[in-house]
């Protein structure tokens, strides 16, 4: 009986000792496996952390897509930034997103709209102007005729009752 006890605990023994020796193996896969993420997550930041390139090999599908997304924004910003210019234009088109493409292009508009309006309230400034010059010219003119008949009048001769007769020369100087 004690040699099927003594087998029986070296067979536990031995399968104990192969559970603990696969254990051991899986823990160390596991712990290079760990290393092998940690390292290409390394890689990853100092790939992230440069303004340009494709080496995204090491991270993540979404992680890759955040940093590329996150450099287009930037250079996008870039280009907007202080004021859209146009040698900064193409830059806009090509890093920014569909939204603020169209955003920019309403602003677009809305700039050649403003300066459609700007240009339709200085032509009526100068039309107006015009007409008001026009309107002072014909009150002056018509003042100096004015003035002009009141001094042919004035000056017109009188008859006996104060009447004024005016002869062919006074009512010429009265038309003009």
């Amino acid at each position: 009986m004690t040699s099927s006890w003594l087998n029986l605990a070296k067979m536990g023994g031995g399968l104990l000792i192969g559970l603990c020796a696969a254990l051991v193996v899986w823990l160390a896969q596991d712990r290079f496996r760990q290393k092998d993420i940690a390292d290409n997550a390394a890689r990853c930041e100092v790939a992230a952390s440069k303004d340009d390139g494709d080496d995204l090999d090491d991270c993540l599908p979404n992680i890759a897509l955040r940093i590329v997304s996150a450099r287009r924004a930037v250079r996008c910003e870039n280009a907007i930034f202080p004021e859209l210019r146009p040698e900064t234009r193409s830059a806009a088109g090509q890093h920014c997103t569909a939204g603020t493409q169209r955003l920019i292009a309403q602003g677009d508009a809305q700039a050649s709209q403003i300066e459609s309006l700007n240009q339709s309230i200085q032509k009526m400034r100068q039309d107006s102007a015009a007409a008001v010059a026009r309107a002072e010219a014909r009150g002056r003119s018509e003042q100096v005729r004015r003035d002009n008949a009141r001094q042919t009048i004035e000056a017109a001769p009188q008859d006996a009752y104060g009447r004024i007769t005016c002869n062919a020369e006074c009512l010429r100087k009265l038309t003009r």
